[in-house]
């Protein structure tokens, strides 16, 4: 189930995954304090166990959003520390 605002599909002020087979809720998130881009500044999500049974929750706290900053290069490169071992789990016969 889906609750949004009426002209913002966008802003989902609350959505809700039910177990197809118990109709029971797995999953809520609920969303609140949206800024003028559309980005919730509040979000709850609680999860639950196959019996309906409150299991954890989450509670989030946007402080700021900033669109397309600058990344610079060198955040995405691969540093090992010394001495580390590789472990591969691709295909047994690469090509």
């Amino acid at each position: 189930m889906l609750i949004c605002d009426r002209e913002d599909y966008s802003r989902v002020y609350y959505s809700g995954i039910r177990n197809p087979l118990t109709g029971k809720l797995l999953v809520t998130k609920e969303c609140s304090n949206f800024d003028s881009q559309g980005f919730p500044h509040n979000a709850t999500v609680i999860k639950f166990d196959m019996d309906g049974n409150l299991k954890e929750k989450e509670v989030y706290t946007v402080e700021r959003v900033e669109l397309n900053l600058v990344i610079p290069d060198d955040v995405f490169e691969f540093r090992p520390p010394e001495g580390y071992k590789v472990t591969d789990f691709g295909s047994e016969n690469p090509k």
